[in-house]
């Protein structure tokens, strides 16, 4: 049989666990949130610089 000592110990571990995954999850969620931001920014430089190239192209032509 465990002894409340012996129960209190293990109930804190439980949360030492518990709050250890929580924080190891809060840091993959963050840099998770980084790359897709840098994702987003790199994304969004492309399509503009794409679409400026079709805008100088369509000018171009109108010459």
């Amino acid at each position: 049989m465990l002894s409340s000592v012996d129960i209190d110990i293990i109930l804190l571990v439980e949360q030492l666990v518990s709050d250890v995954v929580q924080l190891v999850l809060d840091e993959i969620n963050e840099a998770k949130r980084q790359a897709e931001h840098l994702a987003d920014r790199i994304l969004s430089q492309a399509i503009y610089e794409v679409n400026n190239e079709d805008n100088r192209l369509a000018i171009d032509n109108l010459k």
